[in-house]
């Protein structure tokens, strides 16, 4: 059931769906709010783990329009994703030449 579950939820947040807690919330309605909240809580290690491995992609680009800007602004990251997301696309994308962490 675990590797469902992720699986599951990794795609919800692939396609930009929901987050994780929303996603489990979706997934698993039946269960009470109490038992949602420990599963929340319970898979949020793991769904950070699978996003360090397997998510986030530049679109084509992007990378040098990024390095364009650099060249006049200073580029901020601004994002709404849970803790762990940004710091994890940060680092497997290489990020670190547009922005300081």
């Amino acid at each position: 059931m675990k590797i469902k579950l992720m699986s599951h939820c990794f795609r919800c947040q692939k396609c930009n769906i929901k987050p994780h807690a929303e996603c489990i919330k979706t997934v698993f309605s039946s269960l009470s709010n109490e038992e949602i909240s420990i599963l929340i809580d319970e898979t949020m290690i793991e769904d950070t783990i699978v996003i360090k491995e397997m998510g986030g992609e530049l679109y084509e680009g992007v990378s040098e329009g990024l390095n364009i800007l650099n060249e006049y602004y200073d580029l901020f990251i601004v994002s709404n994703c849970q803790s762990g997301y940004i710091e994890n696309f940060y680092r497997r994308i290489n990020l670190k030449i547009f922005f300081l962490f």
